[in-house]
Order: structure tokens, then C-alpha cells, then sequence
């Protein structure tokens, strides 16, 4: 039987602070990391309107 390669995990970006910028991120690349955060954490409902 052969043995299976094991996949390997992908990497977890550590979590970013809302505080204090991390020393090796640009101001603006923090924000927009932010940003990012924020928006995957909503719960988001889209409802059809009709055609439009």
C-alpha cells in the first residue's frame, strides 16, 4: 500500500491589530489589510431586486 503524501497546510497570516501598525507594514497596506478583515467578518445578504 502506498503511503499518501500529505498536503501540505496553508499559511495563516497571524492577526492584524486595529491598534498599533505592525513596524514592517506600510500605513496604507495596513489599512487596506484592515479593511479586508472587516469586510470577510460581515455577514453579507443579497436579495434580488429584479432586473434592473
Amino acid at each position: 500500500m502506498k503511503k499518501k503524501k500529505k498536503m501540505s497546510a496553508k499559511k495563516h497570516k497571524p492577526a492584524l491589530s486595529r491598534l498599533k501598525k505592525p513596524a514592517e507594514m506600510p500605513l496604507d497596506q495596513w489599512q487596506v489589510e484592515l479593511r479586508r478583515d472587516f469586510g470577510r467578518a460581515q455577514n453579507f445578504r443579497m436579495k434580488n431586486l429584479g432586473d434592473n
